[in-house]
């Protein structure tokens, strides 16, 4: 059975696993040595460390069997909307609601939300299909320098 709660330290494991997992088919189009320094860098378990203790994220988390399935990250930038920075499912559990449940929780953690936005790849279909059965929408196109690397991004946005 599948269990919801906020992320520990103890779960920073389980989350790169998420993490590393999802991301190399998330973003295949980017070069291995790009996803390399994303790993060293925002997967490490220093950074992660840091957005679990902070209170200005809220980290929930999926847990299959004491196995972390699935995971989000979200914060807020500006009144009124939150950022959903990370949202992930390991595909062997994907189309099993867990997504929809980590959502609900993100959604029901910032009630005075008027909007949830997410950068999402232009190449991750998979990804865009989803938020938009969520009911997001494309707003943008934006552009992103990470690691020496371009990526072109949809902003997508869902009223609350």
């Amino acid at each position: 059975m599948i269990q919801y709660r906020l992320a520990t330290i103890d779960d920073v494991e389980g989350i790169q696993h998420v993490l590393s997992t999802t991301w190399l088919s998330t973003y295949s189009n980017l070069k291995p040595e790009t996803i390399e320094q994303v790993k060293a860098r925002w997967h490490s378990t220093e950074f992660l460390s840091k957005q679990i203790n902070n209170e200005k994220f809220y980290f929930p988390i999926a847990v299959d069997s004491e196995e972390v399935v699935g995971i989000a990250t979200s914060g807020t930038r500006e009144e009124e909307a939150v950022d959903l920075f990370r949202f992930y499912v390991l595909p062997e559990h994907q189309g099993k609601g867990i997504g929809s449940k980590l959502f609900v929780m993100v959604e029901d953690r910032y009630p005075d939300a008027k909007k949830v936005r997410a950068y999402v790849d232009v190449n991750n279909q998979q990804g865009i299909e989803y938020y938009e059965r969520q009911g997001f929408k494309k707003i943008k196109q934006e552009t992103e320098e990470s690691f020496g690397e371009v990526m072109i991004e949809w902003l997508m946005e869902m009223e609350l």
